[in-house]
């Protein structure tokens, strides 16, 4: 027996309650009651992948109606509109409870018989608005479309529309919308090592919600189930960068990655992709919807991706989870047979960035539906929200292809592009710190840095002049051209330059060549309000994570070595029970394998001079603050002598306030004269803090300032010390031995001394 409709005939088969290939099983999405003696129609999901179909038949349950004792109807649905409507019969005199997540019935493609043949055509079925008016296409491809038509002619829009019509199902609709591949499964080896559990951490009771919201999520999509795995990793949540305040959820899987067997699968090399790209004319980006949710996980390796939430649950995962060491390399190798044979023709893929390429408009229309052909073949569903389709030019690996050829990204180099005008001779050094440390690249480097050198000089007056300008703009192109920026290659170790100041990070990505270490970009970055608060290694730590954020393109599955002058950051690796930030960092960071070498700060002229890169704000408040912070504090006129209560009314002498004027003059030769600040001064003005094992026979005042070598300043030939307050504290004298009898005697016994003790002395 057939089902005609709309001139598609339908055959009806008979109910089973057996799962055959092919269908996709149906459940409800919600616990309802159906009253006794009524229909209700409630709404289904897919639990299985969602199949590339525009028509299908949903067959009821047998087993279902049996147990329930209801009848589900059969419901042809047409899939594009994202809803399955269940229609549901209680016949008896009770009313029947319905859970969610019950199975009513399987979905079933419908099979399409071609309408007869007819040689005629009625004059009533002819429409002429039916050959002029152009396809729908889905609200979801409506922006897609709009971005992607500009510059086309009407016909190549036309035909860009039915390319888009015809593949609209390769597009994820929603967020509950993705797609289930069977070419490959993501295994994990662990060879005999035993299975390891982690005790959950303790979860903050305001975030509780948005667990329980989260696992709901992942429950529904079919992300993951329950489970009674022996193996158990705790979970980390990350705050999302958004307006909500959302949470990702997220797993820490250090533990399990450390006795994971390595995939050796190969990532292509950049510099290939990016010579491949530069011939063509245009150029279309595609990104996939939760790219590594529609890769299986292996049946085996499902209980090793299991976690635990406190009171929650113990669950594991059905599709690969993010923070596997392997990921990657699973990824790269589906998506090579996805695309297979037409790799290095039609397209380019790095792990989840696909480029579409072609010389001309109806080759690269063609190499698209290639493209979508696959990935709809693959069951791999499309975000259409980070897709870029038909341009002229497009930001791809760190790098903007165009027609030109291949150049560098502008936001890469924007660091040192962008530099602003120096305002002062602190923003002179900070810009001649970083030209000098790559001067063996620059011709002729010293007579072109003449002019912004002689700025450094003490009797010099600050004057910006046009030679200075000359000089700054000659040694900027400098530095953003070869051979300053080179091409990454395959050979070769890269290492990552980092630095934090009180106002910003920098850092610098090199890679070892022909001997050399070449600079391959740049980034820096000024800290807001909240990262300014941090102490000195938190600033550190993050410069490090935002760093190879930003070069994640050319560091993943890479083993990189990170420099930093910053000794403490050592322990990153080794750090345990990580909460909140820290654990957060070190999940973004389990991907990546590297170590932390310790720099001297005199060798890290490179990183340190982007991170102290000038604001570019006019009426910056912290820049204006830091101006006046670094300002030495002149002395109150105050007399020498001791004077008695009686006598301090009576004015100060010419000849006491002569003597103060001269204070500031003899504390710079003091403290050069000081046997224990003459060491503390060269550290300073090295810039390196040296080994303990080199101080450790050296007085205890050289200790004291050792420690506190972070907080030392020396300006105008003074040494300076912050006090104890991080971000607000003031700079004050550091004061030699020689003076410590005149220091007192000036605070306690001058006119505005007032005698006061020991600690408001110590304030004051």
């Amino acid at each position: 027996m057939c089902l005609r409709v709309k001139g598609k005939e339908i055959p009806c088969f008979r109910y089973s309650s057996d799962h055959k290939d092919g269908t996709f099983r149906v459940a409800l999405m919600e616990d309802i009651i159906v009253p006794p003696n009524s229909e209700f129609i409630a709404q289904g999901r897919i639990l299985d992948s969602v199949p590339y179909w525009e028509d299908a038949l949903l067959e009821p349950n047998g087993e279902f109606m049996g147990k329930k004792e209801v009848l589900v109807a059969r419901v042809l649905v047409n899939l594009l509109t994202g809803k399955i409507p269940v229609k549901i019969m209680n016949v008896s005199d009770k009313e029947v409870e319905l859970y969610k997540h019950s199975c009513v019935g399987s979905l079933e493609e419908i099979i399409t018989f071609p309408p007869k043949i007819k040689n005629y055509m009625a004059i009533s079925d002819i429409s002429l608005e039916e050959s002029t008016t152009p396809k729908t296409l889905p609200e979801n491809l409506e922006n897609l479309y709009q971005d992607s038509c500009k510059g086309l002619s009407s016909e190549e829009d036309a035909q860009f529309r039915d390319l888009l019509f015809k593949y609209q199902g390769c597009f994820s609709v929603n967020s509950q919308d993705m797609g289930l591949t069977n070419l490959a499964e993501h295994k994990i080896d662990t060879g005999k090592n035993k299975p390891i559990k982690q005790a959950p951490r303790r979860i903050p009771i305001a975030k509780m919600q948005d667990v329980d919201r989260e696992i709901k999520d992942m429950m529904d999509k079919g992300v993951i189930e329950e489970s009674d795995s022996p193996w158990s990793s705790p979970i980390v949540l990350v705050k999302k960068k958004d307006t909500c305040n959302s949470i990702r959820f997220c797993i820490d899987f250090r533990k399990l990655n450390e006795i994971t067997v390595k995939d050796s699968h190969p990532i292509p090399r950049i510099d290939s992709i990016l010579d491949a790209l530069s011939s063509s004319k245009f150029y279309s980006t595609i990104d996939l919807k939760s790219g590594y949710w529609q890769v299986k996980v292996a049946p085996e390796a499902k209980p090793k991706t299991a976690f635990s939430i406190p009171g929650g649950g113990h669950w594991h995962f059905n599709v690969m989870p993010f923070g596997l060491c392997n990921a990657g390399a699973t990824f790269q190798r589906l998506m090579e047979r996805v695309l297979s044979r037409l790799s290095w023709k039609t397209c380019m893929v790095y792990l989840d960035d696909i480029i579409v390429l072609a010389p001309d408009f109806s080759q690269h229309l063609k190499n698209l539906e290639e493209v979508f052909s696959r990935l709809r073949d693959a069951n791999l569903k499309i975000n259409p929200k980070k897709c870029k389709i038909l341009q002229r030019e497009v930001a791809y690996l760190g790098h903007t292809i165009s027609e030109k050829g291949v150049s560098t990204d502008p936001a890469k180099i924007e660091a040192v592009q962008n530099w602003p005008v120096p305002k002062n001779v602190r923003d002179v050094r900070s810009f001649l710190g970083i030209c000098s440390y790559y001067r063996t690249f620059v011709y002729q480097f010293s007579v072109i840095a003449k002019p912004l050198h002689k700025l450094t000089e003490k009797t010099q007056k600050f004057v910006w002049d046009s030679d200075c300008q000359e000089a700054f703009d000659k040694l900027k192109i400098a530095l953003t051209s070869t051979p300053i920026l080179s091409y990454p290659r395959k050979e070769g170790q890269y290492l990552l330059d980092t630095y934090a100041s009180n106002t910003g990070m920098g850092s610098v990505l090199s890679q070892i060549q022909d001997g050399e270490e070449k600079v391959i970009c740049y980034y820096s970055k000024l800290f807001n309000a909240a990262e300014r608060r941090y102490c000195v290694t938190r600033r550190e730590l993050l410069a490090i994570v935002q760093s190879i954020k930003h070069f994640h393109h050319y560091l993943y599955r890479q083993t990189f070595k990170v420099r930093t002058d910053h000794g403490s950051l050592q322990w990153l690796l080794r750090f345990k029970n990580p909460e909140g930030q820290i654990a957060r960092w070190l999940e973004t960071l389990s991907s990546y394998q590297f170590i932390i070498e310790h720099r001297p700060g005199r060798l890290h002229g490179n990183a340190d001079a982007l991170s102290r890169r000038p604001c570019a704000e006019i009426d910056c408040g912290y820049c204006s603050k830091e101006e006046v912070r670094y300002q030495p504090e002149k002395p109150a006129h105050s007399c020498l002598a001791v004077e008695t209560r009686a006598q301090t009314s009576s004015k100060t002498t010419p000849e006491k306030d002569k003597d103060s004027e001269h204070f500031n003059i003899d504390i710079t030769k003091c403290q050069l004269d000081d046997p224990d600040l003459s060491y503390v001064i060269k550290w300073v003005q090295d810039g390196t803090q040296p080994e303990w094992k080199d101080i450790s026979s050296l007085s205890e005042t050289c200790k004291f300032y050792w420690v506190r070598f972070e907080s030392l300043k020396y300006i105008d030939n003074i040494l300076y010390c912050q006090t104890q307050e991080k971000i607000d504290g003031k700079y004050c004298n550091v004061i030699p031995k020689s003076l410590v009898g005149k220091v007192l005697a000036l605070l306690h016994n001058s006119t505005t001394g007032g005698h006061l003790g020991i600690k408001k002395l110590s304030q004051k």
